[in-house]
């Protein structure tokens, strides 16, 4: 199976902010710290904000 990289869209971000707030909740969980992305919604501003970019 081919990997197939693309420039991110404004179509990209709800699925990438999900990937943001379930990676980050996973590691903080792990390392026993607070999250600094406590719901997809914010995960939602950092991408939509990298995105534009």
């Amino acid at each position: 199976m081919a990997l197939e990289l693309v420039p991110a869209t404004s179509d990209h971000i709800p699925r990438l902010s999900v990937i943001c707030h379930e990676a980050f909740s996973a590691l903080h969980d792990r390392c026993g710290i607070e999250r600094d992305i406590p719901a997809p919604e914010v995960g939602e501003m950092i991408i939509g904000q990298t995105v534009q970019r």
